[in-house]
This record gives C-alpha cells, sequence and structure tokens, in this order.
C-alpha cells in the first residue's frame, strides 16, 4: 500500500505504525486527514486504536484487512471505507477517490 500512495502527488504520508500502540500515538501526535487502519495489528488491533483515539482526533479512516466478517463494526466505528486484502489496484484507487471527496468536502465547509 505504501508503494501505491507514494505514486499519489497529492498525499503526503506523515507516519507508518508497525503496531496498534504506535498507530494511536502518531494519531494523537500528527495532524492526519486519512487514516489507513488495518484491524489485525500486535499490541492492540484497529478496533482498539479508534477506542484509544478522542473521537474529535480520528481522522477519515480506511479499514484494511483480510477478514470481510468486520465491515459493519467498521462502519459503525465511523470508517469511511473497507479495503478487503488483497486488493487490486483498482480498488485502492477507488477507495482512495472516495476519500479524496469526502475531504473536498470537509474543507467546502470549512
Amino acid at each position: 500500500m505504501l508503494a501505491l500512495l507514494t505514486h499519489c502527488s497529492d498525499i503526503e504520508v506523515i507516519g507508518i505504525a508497525r503496531d496498534g500502540r504506535e498507530a494511536v500515538e502518531l494519531v494523537r501526535t500528527r495532524n492526519a486527514d486519512l487514516l489507513f487502519l488495518d484491524l489485525h495489528m500486535p499490541e492492540l488491533d484497529g478496533f482498539g486504536v479508534l477506542r484509544e483515539i478522542s473521537p474529535a482526533r480520528v481522522p477519515l479512516t480506511i479499514v484494511v484487512t483480510a477478514n470481510n466478517r468486520h465491515a459493519a463494526r467498521a462502519f459503525e466505528a465511523q470508517a469511511v471505507d473497507y479495503l478487503l486484502k488483497p486488493f487490486s489496484d483498482e480498488r485502492f484507487e477507488a477507495v482512495l477517490e472516495h476519500a479524496r471527496e469526502l475531504l473536498l468536502r470537509v474543507a467546502e465547509t470549512e
């Protein structure tokens, strides 16, 4: 996924977490607009990450997982999209375009 993101001129990767605790720290200390959140991580899973962060600090979140049984729970946790692994470049682009549209709407209301 990082390789796909680095090819996007309008995307700046501001952090990569190796586990859930690092993800919480990155979200708390960086000003991210978009979060790609894997549900399966050491230390703390993706849902745990979302529970640890104030809802006001959580950026738009795209859940990334190899298990499709978590989709309903992800959307209940306010995820804006769901990226099921393995995913194609086309699916990744569709998810990213959806996020871009949502970010544009947010920017227009500010």
